[in-house]
């Protein structure tokens, strides 16, 4: 058989080709910003769609760039073409996104501190990823700011030196990873501060069984206090500490068994008011107890003659300094020798608690006398408070050289004699003796305050009287 081949022509008309439009590239802004224009190329007659859809023809817009009118924060897509004698290209789309503002907020919104400690504060936006600044006004109390990059938590260490409340504020922006900024917020920090101890007094002296009276006050009102009690020897009793934080005075009776001063130290804590309670630094108020002593009652010595001495016997249960003032002196300083009114009457040895008195100072007096004397059981210089001594009184009673008055008499007017000191030394008559010493009837004797001649005796007697005891 035979093939036959005819070949066959057809005949195509083509426009001519469109060229293409360039793919604009991808825009974004933050939200609140102004749009941003998309922008093409390489066309002549443009056209764009959107947002979103391929075929929704956007009226007018027909250049080269367009500016989305879109405000809701999203990602939209937009399409561009080019058109030439009629014939449309590929529609090419990109993105155009308006980002969101994220919307901060703290954790706590607020805080109150004490001073010297750190703020936590967590900062929170609705925008995975956030970060944030903040501004604080300078020299605020420690507090600083930051402004790029700061993290999710204010963590700072804030001071207050004064003694009151001080609030600062921190103005906080959060900043998204796409770079919005986004509103700024305040955060308060109020900063309470830190109670100081102001103990009235700072230190004191108390005897063996009496009461601290220890006032406690603090820069801040209303603080309140807590104290450690630290005996420098077990032989002291009374004390406590106190935990739950009171408003003081510090009242405690203080009892000491010891020959020698001991001491209770208070290790006082005040704390601020509430909420925080703020705990300041501690302040410490020593108390020294004095031990006090029993004397035994001094017996009063035999009179003695005026420029003369005498000695007593002090006891006491302890070893301790006797000193003594007398006539009333006052004894302003008991170890202050310097003091008129203060003589030493002796100091007992470690393993003795006895003295003599001996003063050899007795006043020459003309007349007859009573000094009385105090005497004091002291232990240490520091006990000078009256409370802390152990006293005791005695008198001593001194007079001059005895003298008589003697009056001449008769037969029926008996001779007398008047005694000086008679009464306040106990003079009586029987100590009283008359001896006729020239005369009539010389070497007779007689007692009393009177001798009567005999009759036989008359004439000019002397006498001689001796008064004594």
């Amino acid at each position: 058989s035979t093939s036959c081949f005819t070949d066959v022509v057809i005949l195509i008309g083509l426009d001519e080709l469109v060229p293409l439009p360039d793919v604009p590239t991808p825009q974004a802004v933050c939200f609140g910003q102004p749009n941003i224009a998309l922008v093409s190329g390489g066309g002549t007659n443009y056209q764009w769609y959107g947002p979103s859809n391929i075929n929704l023809l956007i009226s007018g817009a027909t250049g080269s760039s367009y500016a989305p009118i879109v405000t809701v924060p999203g990602v939209y897509n937009y399409y561009v073409s080019n058109t030439v004698n009629g014939c449309e290209s590929p529609r090419f789309g990109t993105t155009y996104t308006i980002w969101a503002l994220p919307a901060g907020s703290a954790q706590p919104a607020s805080q109150t501190i004490c001073s010297s400690t750190f703020t936590t504060i967590e900062l929170l936006t609705d925008i995975p990823g956030s970060n944030f600044t903040w501004t604080v006004p300078a020299n605020n109390n420690g507090a600083t700011s930051c402004t790029s990059e700061c993290g999710n938590v204010i963590n700072q260490q804030l001071t207050n030196t004064t003694n009151s409340p001080v609030t600062i504020t921190y103005t906080v922006t959060p900043l998204s990873v796409n770079g919005c900024l986004g509103n700024s917020f305040p955060v308060n920090i109020t900063i309470n501060p830190l109670p100081v101890v102001i103990p009235n007094p700072t230190s004191m002296v108390l005897c063996s069984g009496q009461t601290t009276n220890i006032g406690l006050n603090s820069n801040v009102t209303g603080s309140l206090f807590t104290w450690v009690a630290v005996p420098s020897s077990g032989s002291v009793s009374g004390y406590s500490n106190q935990n739950t934080p009171v408003a003081g005075p510090i009242l405690q009776t203080l009892t000491s068994t010891s020959n020698q001063p001991v001491t209770v130290t208070y290790i006082v804590t005040a704390y601020g008011p509430e909420p925080t309670n703020c705990q300041g630094p501690t302040t410490q108020v020593v108390v020294t107890v004095i031990p006090v002593y029993t004397m035994q009652p001094i017996s009063n010595p035999a009179p003695v003659c005026s420029d003369g001495d005498f000695d007593v016997t002090v006891q006491t249960n302890g070893s301790v300094r006797f000193v003594y003032n007398k006539n009333g002196g006052i004894l302003t300083d008991p170890f202050n020798d310097t003091d008129p009114n203060y003589a030493i009457l002796g100091e007992a040895v470690s393993d003795g608690n006895t003295a003599v008195l001996n003063d050899a100072n007795l006043p020459a007096n003309t007349s007859c006398g009573i000094i009385t004397y105090t005497v004091y059981a002291i232990n240490v210089p520091i006990a000078t408070d009256p409370n802390c001594r152990t006293m005791r009184s005695f008198e001593v009673k001194t007079y001059p050289e005895i003298t008589a008055t003697t009056i001449s008499g008769t037969c029926t007017q008996p001779a007398s004699i008047n005694v000086n000191c008679a009464a306040e030394l106990g003079v009586t008559p029987a100590n009283i003796t008359w001896l006729i010493t020239a005369g009539p009837n010389t070497g007779l004797t007689g007692t009393g305050n009177t001798y009567t001649p005999d009759p036989g005796e008359a004439g000019s007697i002397q006498y001689t009287v001796t008064a004594g005891l």
